[in-house]
């Protein structure tokens, strides 16, 4: 129930009352055989000790009061029904009908009978309206509602906008789908039709919201081509981090090695794009994208297959100011530390100031140290020259496949495929292919263990506190694996071995001679054997063969061996020469042969003489 029936139901319940309280007044006033009066007729609030004067429960629906009193009527004859009141007065229903009712009760008698109608009129049932058919319901849409069309700027979209539509829950503003076709169809719209869509929205229910009734095809412009570089382009300059979770911070990867034929980028060409489409079936071309160059510099070249850059050297690749390149010298102005960590470079690398401590060089090419270099790692695959020197304190390294050139070598470690060439040299540990030369004013072999493949030229070996060293002259020591530093081990070693591999050999001799004999033995053909006893000789044939390949095989190794010891021993172009003095307490190795140096000596050159060491004495400037 809403507000304005509650308000009208309550009005008259009121009113009702109302009447019913003045009829009550107009019996009473009969019964006592006067008319009303006015004054009894205006409304008094009932005393709340009088139960009969309550008004009647809203509630409770009461019947409807009829109004009854009227003016009093001048006939002196009572009707035939009339009564008598409590003190004997005559009093009938005429009379009653006949009390003047003042125009205050004549209103509101009004007003009740007017809520009454209503409150009838709404009891009644409504009359049914008569459904519309489908049909019917189309005719009256297409003449009310209208629809229309509009586009997107690009074309891509068109909206249809409903008006003049019925609003509410009841309304029904179905349509035929072909009145949003022939729209479409009039105004060319031929793509991108939501079919789906139309036969939902024909529905009426979203009139009220713009519907997208097609949408187009947008083109998808073509890639631009891009450069896959296939090395990292983030220089992090961060430390290494180790498996165990701890970080060398000696190993920052500042440097991206390339070696030749390595793929440094590849190009990805543009591509052409996919046409689109708008709504009304136009064609909408897509933009290509646009080619990409590598900028090549030095050390870069363009492969076969048209779209990969690859390295033509060795080095270390950079992308600078867009210039792919391929540098074979890194040089590094200061000092290699902790600013640098350690280097590892496929070309050469030069150091404009010294290799601190525990730091280390490795290096494709050569390596040249302006400064010094402390008990560092230097491994170069070319040649190593340090401008001054390495003091090494028994840790420092210098290995090289080509030559090393120190000013000086102080408890270092060196390893040269080639030469070592020095000033001086103080307690080192040296092995080279070939030859180890002083030169300078010192070219002095001071303590230490130094070994040459060919010749050690110098002007002094050891010093006059006559501490023990050794010069050594051993070809092809490389070839030996865990070679034993000590001469007198070492020769004693490969004279043991040479005597067994001689017995050796010797065995496997007298064995091979003993089957060639059988295998001959065997091979001759008798008369007198059976086909069985044939058939037998021609297996032990084979197993021999088999036997004395196998012996053929170990001789052929153990020859091997002793050629390497031989090797060992060639004293051909071994020599070791001492252009001023050696001391007492060196000794001298040339191949298989031993000797200490118990006296003072110079200007002599040493060598092996089936197996003694003897010394030549030779004029100063001569060799």
């Amino acid at each position: 129930m809403d507000k304005a029936t509650r308000k009208a139901k309550d009005k008259k319940d009121g009113l009702e009352w109302k009447m019913g309280n003045l009829y009550q007044k107009a019996v009473d006033a009969l019964n006592r055989g006067k008319t009303v009066s006015e004054e009894e007729f205006v409304e008094k609030p009932p005393a709340q000790t009088q139960p009969s004067q309550v008004p009647p429960d809203p509630q409770v629906e009461q019947p409807p009061i009829q109004p009854v009193i009227q003016s009093a009527s001048a006939d002196p004859k009572p009707p035939k029904d009339e009564a008598k009141s409590m003190d004997g007065a005559a009093f009938s229903k005429h009379d009653a009908q006949n009390i003047p009712a003042p125009e205050e009760l004549e209103e509101d008698l009004s007003q009740l009978k007017s809520l009454q109608d209503m409150d009838s009129q709404q009891k009644k049932p409504e009359a049914s309206v008569p459904k519309l058919s489908e049909e019917e319901v189309f005719q009256r849409n297409r003449s009310t509602i209208t629809f229309n069309l509009f586009f997107s700027a690009d074309k891509m979209n068109a909206y249809i906008r409903a008006q003049n539509y019925q609003k509410g829950s009841d309304a029904d503003n179905r349509i035929p789908t072909e009145v949003i076709y022939d729209l479409l169809k009039g105004k060319g719209v031929t793509f991108g039709i939501d079919h789906s869509g139309i036969e939902e929205y024909c529905k009426g229910r979203t009139f009220y919201k713009d519907f997208q009734a097609a949408i187009g095809s947008r083109p998808e412009n073509g890639q631009n081509g891009t450069v896959e570089y296939l090395f990292s382009l983030d220089m992090t300059y961060a430390p290494k981090e180790r498996d165990d979770g701890t970080v060398d911070y000696k190993e920052l990867d500042l440097i991206r090695n390339v070696a030749v034929g390595d793929a440094l980028c590849r190009v990805h060409q543009p591509t052409d794009g996919v046409d689109g489409m708008d709504v009304f079936g136009t064609l909408v071309k897509a933009q290509a994208g646009q080619s990409v160059e590598v900028n090549a510099g030095k050390g870069v070249e363009l492969s076969e297959d048209g779209i990969t850059y690859v390295a033509s050297i060795s080095g270390m690749v950079e992308l600078n100011k867009g210039v792919l390149e391929v540098k074979d010298v890194y040089t590094i102005n200061g000092d290699v530390g902790p600013a640098t960590g350690n280097i590892r470079f496929g070309g050469a690398v030069v150091v404009k100031g010294s290799v601190l401590s525990d730091y280390a060089i490795y290096a494709g090419g050569d390596i040249l140290i302006n400064g010094y270099v402390e008990s560092s790692i230097l491994n170069s695959s070319g040649n190593i020259v340090i401008k001054n020197g390495i003091s090494g304190t028994k840790k420092g390294l210098l290995k090289a496949d080509g030559d090393v050139t120190v000013r000086f070598a102080e408890m270092a470690r060196i390893v040269a495929g080639g030469s070592f060439r020095f000033d001086y040299c103080i307690n080192c540990d040296v092995r080279v292919r070939e030859d180890i030369i002083g030169k300078g004013k010192r070219a002095s072999l001071l303590g230490g263990n130094y070994i040459a493949g060919r010749k050690i030229d110098v002007n002094v070996i050891g010093s006059d506190l006559n501490i023990p060293m050794d010069a050594q002259i051993i070809p092809n020591w490389q070839e030996v694996t865990n070679l034993k530093v000590k001469p007198e081990e070492r020769l004693r070693e490969n004279k043991e071995l040479a005597h067994q591999f001689e017995q050796d050999y010797n065995a496997l001799k007298r064995k091979f001679e003993r089957i060639e004999t059988d295998v001959a033995r065997l091979a001759r053909k008798n008369s007198m054997d059976t086909k069985e006893e044939a058939e037998s000789k021609q297996k032990k044939v084979l197993v021999l063969m088999r036997q004395k390949a196998a012996i053929r095989e170990q001789m052929s190794y153990i020859d091997e061996k002793r050629e390497k010891l031989k090797r060992l021993s060639a004293n051909e172009e071994s020599m070791i020469v001492v252009r001023k003095i050696v001391h007492v307490g060196v000794r001298l190795t040339i191949g298989n042969a031993m000797m200490w140096v118990n006296d003072p000596t110079d200007h002599q050159t040493f060598i092996n003489d089936q197996g003694l060491i003897e010394g030549h004495g030779i004029t100063p400037g001569s060799v």
